[in-house]
């Protein structure tokens, strides 16, 4: 059996000193019964006996067994005792134990009780956000009927000015259509000659196209107040409502001033007149106009089948000593450009390749020299070919 630690001790001092001083009495009595039993040997060895009969041991001897038993009962005792102190020591722990799991308990009670009234917190704050965002909700309900609301007005009121300016723009285009035909008159020869034309085409990888018209007018016998002229893409391309979305533009390279009214606008033609201020007058060196415009896969027509054909109307009452159309391809299609001559052969016609120095981009070069005089088509057929 394994005894506890000797600390248990220092707690019952009592105790201690009843089982120390019954052992101890135990211990002197075994002492004297044991000289006792030896002295009484030594008298029977002796042959000191009264009237023939042995000492009377037998009360001694009694007495000397109870003393034996004293210190063996002492150990018991003790025995008992550090068992009982050992059990009361186990109950002490146990019971601390006990204890302590209750406060466990009680504070796991608590941390739960805690825990439930944070999930109870927590569940009243999301209510309260659900009904936080069910009314964000109905307000931005209610802000989108207002901007719907606003949108219709706003567009109710677009329509209605779109609709005036739509009207104003027709207006304009007719009288400035009427201005024209009864000035000149589409049968009458032109009034204007042009000593040069140029038209450039920047094809890019998409086929939209940069067009530079670079035109010499002068006025030969009569003064030239306007000049109406056309812009044309085929139905492959894209649509386009106004003059802006193709970044449209007229400039006088030769410093005078000039202005353009849209006579004709429909998504696949453009046709202005353009008021020369001053006057072209007679004699007067050439004004050097510039017509420029992007417009959005112009060309796609020659993407999708290969070729297409190109056909250049000039109207001018003196012979044209030169007229050149350019095409240049950017490259990255994986393909390249040939040009092949078509229409009616009018002055000396000749196609060449040749190359857009600022741009690097390959190209053909169709020339006219010595054009005839009055209106006149010029005509190519341009060709897509596996580079």
């Amino acid at each position: 059996m394994e005894l506890p630690h000797i600390d248990w001790l220092k707690d019952r001092p009592l105790k201690v000193a009843v089982v120390t001083v019954f052992f101890i009495i135990s211990l002197i009595a075994v002492f004297y019964e044991v000289k006792w039993l030896e002295l009484a040997e030594k008298i029977l060895e002796m042959g000191s006996i009264v009237n023939g009969s042995p000492p009377r041991l037998e009360p001694k001897v009694g007495f000397a067994v109870l003393l034996i038993a004293l210190p063996i009962a002492s150990v018991v005792l003790v025995v008992l005792v550090i068992v009982s102190e050992k059990r009361t020591q186990e109950a002490t722990r146990g019971k601390e134990e006990a204890d302590r799991a209750k406060k466990e308990a009680e504070s796991a009670r608590d941390q739960a009780q805690g825990a439930n009234m944070q999930a109870q917190t927590a569940r009243d704050e999301a209510e309260q956000a659900k009904q936080e965002a069910l009314r964000a909700k109905e307000e931005a309900e209610r802000a989108k009927d207002e901007a719907e609301r606003a949108r219709d007005d706003a567009l109710r009121i677009r329509d209605e000015h779109s609709t005036k300016a739509f009207k104003a723009l027709q207006g304009m285009m007719r009288a400035s259509s009427r201005i024209r035909d009864q000035l000149t008159p589409p049968a009458l020869m032109p009034v204007k000659s042009f000593d040069k034309v140029r038209v450039t085409y920047l094809i890019e990888r998409d086929f939209s196209a940069y067009v530079y018209r670079e035109y010499d007018i002068r006025a030969p016998e009569q003064h030239v107040h306007f000049w109406p002229t056309g812009s044309r893409a085929t139905e492959y391309a894209q649509r386009v409502d106004y003059l802006d979305d193709i970044d449209f533009k007229v400039i006088d390279k030769s410093g005078k001033d000039l202005v353009y009214l849209l006579a004709e606008n429909n998504p696949l033609y453009k046709e202005v007149v353009i008021y020369f201020l001053p006057r072209i007058e007679p004699g007067e060196a050439a004004r050097q106009v510039c017509i420029s415009y992007r417009w959005p896969s112009l060309l796609r027509q020659l993407q999708q089948f290969g070729e297409e054909d190109f056909n250049f109307e000039v109207g001018s009452k003196d012979s044209v000593p030169m007229f050149e159309a350019r095409f240049f391809l950017e490259p990255g299609t994986g393909k390249h450009l040939v040009c092949e001559l078509g229409g009616p052969t009018y002055g000396i016609q000749k196609v060449k390749r040749c190359h857009h120095e600022e741009k690097g981009w390959d190209g053909y070069s169709f020339t006219v020299e010595k054009g005839p005089a009055g209106t006149v088509r010029y005509c190519v057929t341009l060709r897509l070919e596996n580079a």
